[in-house]
């Protein structure tokens, strides 16, 4: 593009409006997977007591081995998959009182 031409653009605002549309759209999204997590953190809270969600967080949703998970937890690995199963169990029984299953 000539300096000329370059200028024209710039006079008009648009040599900047394509990186600036970019960050905000960069922005936005990162914005909205923001809100996303923490839309997801703030249903787990509601939804799950420590002794159900923390089993169930670390099998399911963080897809730990469970060797792992029962070290965190301190207990085998078969106790620890028992709490993740009630923890899904309950879980599944609240959203569908709450018809949102």
């Amino acid at each position: 593009m000539s300096d000329l031409s370059a200028g024209w653009y710039r006079g008009r605002g648009c040599s900047d409006t394509s990186n600036g549309a970019v960050r905000r759209a960069q922005s936005r999204q990162s914005r909205q997977a923001d809100a996303r997590q923490v839309r997801r953190i703030d249903f787990e809270r509601a939804f799950l007591t420590p002794d159900d969600g923390i089993p169930l967080l670390l099998v399911y949703r963080d897809q730990l081995p469970l060797k792992h998970v029962a070290d965190i937890l301190g207990c085998s690995p078969q106790l620890a998959l028992h709490h993740a199963d009630t923890g899904l169990s309950k879980l599944t029984d609240v959203l569908d009182r709450l018809h949102l299953l």
